[in-house]
């Protein structure tokens, strides 16, 4: 193989051996000429393009449309095997993108290799393909599960942030009203019991907030349903009012609602 590199030349015939080591290769491989001709192709190649590996000797390698990653059809001179020929140095890794005649792309990590002549001339580039559809595949599902994930956790910790704001608004209530009646300051039975609804009340609201923290496991997995029933907004608003009436009093601030 390499003694025929040296002597490129489109209309000379392949040796059979020769060509049967190339086709049984699973990646795609390519030989061109200094002027860019294809010289030799093998089937790996040719099955990706959807063209009998013949077919392809005597073309010019950029009348295929190569693409970049981003997937924008590259011009001859953009070409890694162009590259080669010009600086003369190995270009490694460079991605390239092809449709095949199915409509199917498919993604290839390729290295271009200078081949230089008897004379130190540059006759040509080895082309190797490697096929990494697949991988590619894989690696944007991997970070869109990322982005997903990430996303997940910014709405758990929100969610969790939040949770810990309404979890010390009840409690702050409990205890500010528990205090009030443990010392007896309040003035009247009928104060005492309002201490004690409130009490009651900033519970059943707490209680009403673990509950949501524990469905949050329901919110993962995709099973938490909405409910839509009637309430009566100026009683919830009444309840936030008793509930942080405590703190109100204790910054000495005036807090009291009113309805028309």
């Amino acid at each position: 193989l390499k003694r025929m590199l040296r002597h490129l030349d489109p209309s000379r015939t392949i040796p059979s051996r020769v060509r049967h080591a190339l086709d049984t290769l699973t990646e795609g491989l390519l030989v061109v000429d200094s002027r860019g001709v294809i010289v030799l192709a093998n089937q790996s190649l040719a099955e990706v393009l959807g063209l009998p590996a013949d077919a392809l000797i005597g073309r010019k390698a950029s009348a295929i449309e190569w693409a970049g990653p981003d997937g924008l059809t590259l011009a001859a001179d953009q070409l890694p095997w162009q590259q080669a020929l010009i600086e003369g140095q190995v270009q490694r890794n460079v991605p390239l993108g092809v449709t095949g005649a199915n409509g199917e792309r498919t993604s290839f990590r390729s290295n271009c290799s200078p081949i230089l002549g008897p004379d130190g001339g540059q006759h040509g580039v080895l082309v190797s393909l490697q096929d990494v559809t697949e991988l590619e595949r894989k690696g944007v599902a991997l970070q869109a599960a990322k982005e997903e994930a990430d996303s997940a956790n910014r709405a758990k910790s929100h969610f969790l942030a939040n949770m810990s704001h309404e979890i010390r608004t009840p409690m702050n209530a409990i205890l500010g009203f528990t205090e009030v009646l443990r010392r007896g300051t309040a003035r009247s039975s009928e104060e005492r019991a309002k201490h004690l609804e409130i009490i009651h009340s900033s519970g059943r609201h707490l209680l009403n907030v673990i509950n949501d923290i524990l469905d949050l496991s329901k919110v993962e997995s995709g099973r938490l349903e909405a409910e839509c029933i009637p309430f009566e907004p100026h009683r919830v608003a009444d309840e936030v009012v008793r509930t942080l009436a405590v703190r109100a009093e204790e910054k000495s601030l005036p807090l009291s609602i009113e309805f028309a």
